[in-house]
């Protein structure tokens, strides 16, 4: 806040079709940030948000000039809601079927990243193993957490089997 006054940073909308293109050509760290996108979409899926649409990520460029994902925002297990709301942002290619990731087909879309993007899932990996016992402690109701534990247990175990190339 220079002077006391809120200056507007610049907020681009990410659209489906063109999110990782985005964060490799405009991201400060686009390794770090395309990590971190992908992480969030492993979370989209095991938690059941089938409505992360390209209105529901944005790159944010701070006052110093670094550019990166905006922070989390309009996350819900979308699966709660009566209308069927479908994944709308799928990975292309065959690493995605019915709005199910396959996440060494993920990574594959990345040829010059493939190790650092396969290792850092599969240290999410370790930490999403532990996601229905962190939900319980934080007071998720238990139908919550048994609609979500197959995915994490499916989801958990892809990551963990991603072998370095």
């Amino acid at each position: 806040m220079p002077d006391g006054n809120v200056k507007k940073m610049s907020v681009f909308p990410l659209y489906p079709s063109c999110r990782r293109l985005l964060i490799e050509a405009y991201c400060t760290e686009p390794e770090a940030e395309l990590i971190e996108y992908i992480k969030r979409d492993i979370v989209n899926v095991v938690l059941g948000n089938k409505d992360s649409h390209g209105r529901n990520t944005a790159l944010l460029r701070h006052e110093n000039g670094i550019v990166k994902l905006a922070p989390l925002f309009d996350f819900a297990p979308m699966y709660l809601n009566p209308e069927e709301i479908t994944r709308s942002c799928r990975w292309p290619d065959n690493a995605e079927t019915a709005g199910d990731p396959e996440w060494a087909a993920v990574v594959e879309l990345f040829p010059g990243k493939k190790n650092t993007l396969r290792a850092a899932p599969r240290d999410f990996g370790r930490q999403l193993r532990r996601l229905p016992d962190i939900m319980r402690d934080s007071g998720v109701d238990d139908d919550i957490i048994e609609r979500c534990d197959p995915f994490v247990q499916t989801h958990s175990r892809q990551l963990l089997d991603l072998q370095e190339s």
